[in-house]
């Protein structure tokens, strides 16, 4: 008995829950060169601040100006994202992840990080960092506005099989 505990508790930390993250959010202006054009890039990173997949990015050609993403992903990485150009006016973006990496397997439970980028100029950008917890718990966070980010909803909901 006391082995399959131990054996229960070790399972339990190499948890590897699938599911889906939901983001939406409402970009506005920082009031930037091109405004109301607008690029935006939302992107996971695990809890040592590793990359593990971008969600959404409307940026095409000025990609490169999105700073924090390009620093984070390797090469601009947008497999399996929502991609598309420039937007032309704010509004309300939606970011998806099914819990993966890039090879497709289902990523350890564990904290990580939402990270939202945008910008309206070549130099200055906004960016928001949310953390959740990846399991077997559904949750929902809804964080306070912050400039240029609002209506921020993130969901995390389990599933018993792989997406």
């Amino acid at each position: 008995m006391s082995v399959f505990a131990q054996n229960a508790v070790i399972e339990a930390s190499n948890t590897s829950t699938p599911g889906v993250l939901n983001i939406s959010v409402t970009t506005s202006t920082a009031n930037g060169k091109y405004a109301p054009r607008n690029i935006v890039a939302i992107w996971i990173q695990d809890s040592s601040g590793k990359f593990v997949k971008t969600m959404l990015i409307l940026a095409n050609a000025r990609k490169a100006h999105l700073t924090n993403w390009v620093t984070s992903t390797p090469l601009g990485n947008s497999i399996d994202a929502t991609t598309g150009a420039t937007q032309s006016s704010h509004g309300i973006q939606i970011g998806k992840w099914k819990g993966t990496n890039l090879a497709g397997a289902v990523m350890p439970d564990g904290t990580y990080t939402v990270t939202i980028e945008m910008a309206e100029d070549n130099s200055g950008r906004s960016v928001g960092t949310f953390t959740f917890e990846k399991g077997p718990n559904a949750i929902t966070l809804s964080p306070a506005n912050i400039p240029c980010f609002s209506n921020i909803n993130i969901t995390w909901t389990p599933s018993p099989t792989a997406n």
